[in-house]
């Protein structure tokens, strides 16, 4: 009788860093641990974005230095909480 092994990638813990700091979520994706997580946040992003863009053109160009604040917050959280995870995982 034949055992199967099944191999595990490894995945790159600076990797999975640089992703949800540069997509809030790709990590996530990448790693394949909190999926739907992941997906939140990029969608997140992407409003957040849209809506900076937004706030530069019309009368709402004060929320301009809230939206790039909260959105570097978020994008090193989710950088370091998605290196942890790869770390103590792989």
């Amino acid at each position: 009788m034949k055992t199967k092994i099944k191999k595990i990638k490894r995945k790159s813990p600076v990797l999975v860093a640089i992703l949800n700091f540069i997509s809030l979520g790709g990590g996530y994706i990448y790693l394949g641990k909190r999926k739907t997580f992941g997906w939140i946040m990029l969608v997140a992003a992407i409003v957040m974005t849209v809506e900076f863009f937004i706030g530069t053109i019309g009368h709402f160009a004060n929320l301009v230095d809230t939206h790039t604040l909260s959105l570097t917050i978020i994008s090193i959280a989710v950088a370091v909480d998605g290196y942890l995870i790869a770390k103590e995982t792989y």
